[in-house]
């Protein structure tokens, strides 16, 4: 349920990932504000240039051993697409055991983000996160919008990942209860913009024997970066967005494969045949480049929104087919002795270009799969 804040009309997005590490290092890490310009560099969310001191005031929940109510300043990207400069917002915070809420203003209106994290068992979490905002309402979230936002989530969550569950096993091999109260040994937190963190572990302190495990703690184990870092398993095959998405992705290599042996025979048997192509092979070279842009361009993964294949690039086959179709014809009309010969070179230029365009759009489709399974891009995003 959106902040009753934010009034109405909101635009929403929902997300979701299943996480290796425990419930207790999660909340940690979605009540901490300073970390997100330097953990969360290079993406919607954080830049290191806007990192700076942070002041937080925080008030206890009497409802609830565990949660508070808190105030803290964070600097806010510009976006030039939600129409908004870069500058400070207030953002208020709101913490119960199973939901994290923030909300802040800009000029626009208002905008909260909300976090359900949710233990599933001794060290392994899930959280559901819902976004909104009552500004720029116009820009819809279509489904082409969702797999984006999702693919977004995915690189923030992936930023944290290594960095969660390393921490979390040097907190149980300084003292394994659990919970992780080994932190006041081991944490230094001398900031303001601690103040969130300090007053959960010290609620976690105090309500740490209501905790629903029965099983006990055991060490974490380091995880291969294939399993840590393993967006199928942990998002993918739970969201029927970015499942669906998949299966297109998929689907769009076949074509994209067939495209390119297809284009590869056919300009090999033209280049080897002493005589012009006959008039039904110039018609399912110009067809077939047609139908495979088609089935591109009518999908949500291609296009500017998504960004892995530009409209231009799944549109060139089909153009290079007309354009080429076109020259012959003028050739033809103009020039008749000359048919012949341009008949050979256009018979092996059609195909040829669709085989071209069809191994560039495979390389970027198969990136976009990658990206829906496992990939690096958190890692190389960070070091840029």
């Amino acid at each position: 349920r959106i902040h009753s804040s934010v009034s109405a009309p909101v635009v929403c997005a929902d997300y979701m990932r299943d996480l290796p590490y425990d419930y207790t290092t999660l909340v940690e890490n979605i009540i901490d504000p300073s970390h997100v310009p330097v953990s969360h560099h290079g993406t919607v969310q954080g830049n290191r240039e806007l990192a700076q001191p942070l002041s937080t005031k925080i008030r206890s929940l009497a409802t609830t051993p565990v949660g508070f109510e808190g105030v803290t300043e964070v600097p806010l990207h510009a976006s030039t697409r939600l129409g908004f400069s870069q500058q400070k917002a207030v953002q208020r915070v709101l913490f119960a055991p199973s939901l994290l809420q923030y909300h802040f203003s800009v000029p626009a209106g208002d905008a909260c983000a909300l976090f359900y994290p949710v233990p599933t068992s001794r060290g392994h979490s899930r959280v559901l996160v819902r976004r909104g905002r009552n500004f720029a309402t116009e820009r819809k979230m279509g489904t082409a919008q969702l797999i984006a936002k999702h693919l977004e989530n995915n690189v923030v969550f992936d930023q944290d990942m290594a960095f969660l569950r390393g921490q979390e096993a040097r907190l149980q091999q300084a003292g394994n209860d659990g919970w992780g109260g080994a932190w006041r040994e081991r944490y230094v937190m001398p900031a303001k913009s601690d103040r969130f963190v300090i007053t959960f572990r010290k609620q976690l302190d105090a309500a740490a024997a209501a905790l629903p495990w029965l099983s006990k703690p055991t060490l974490a184990q380091p995880l291969p970066r294939r399993v840590l870092l393993d967006r199928y398993g942990q998002h993918t095959r739970h969201c029927p967005t970015c499942s669906g998405a998949l299966s297109t992705v998929e689907k769009l290599l076949k074509y994209s494969s067939y495209a390119q042996g297809l284009g590869a025979m056919a300009t090999f048997a033209c280049l080897a045949g002493s005589t012009p192509p006959a008039l039904p092979f110039f018609i399912a070279c110009t067809l077939g480049p047609l139908a495979f842009s088609a089935s591109l361009l009518t999908t949500d993964v291609v296009g500017p929104v998504v960004g892995a294949v530009p409209t231009s690039v799944a549109a060139a086959p089909a153009i290079a087919a007309v354009l080429l179709t076109a020259v012959s014809a003028i050739v033809a009309a103009v020039a008749p002795a000359a048919s012949r010969v341009l008949g050979c070179v256009l018979g092996s230029l059609l195909p040829l270009t669709t085989a071209i365009c069809a191994s560039k759009i495979a390389r970027m489709l198969s990136t976009l799969r990658d990206r829906f399974i496992y990939t690096e891009e958190a890692k190389a995003i960070q070091d840029s």
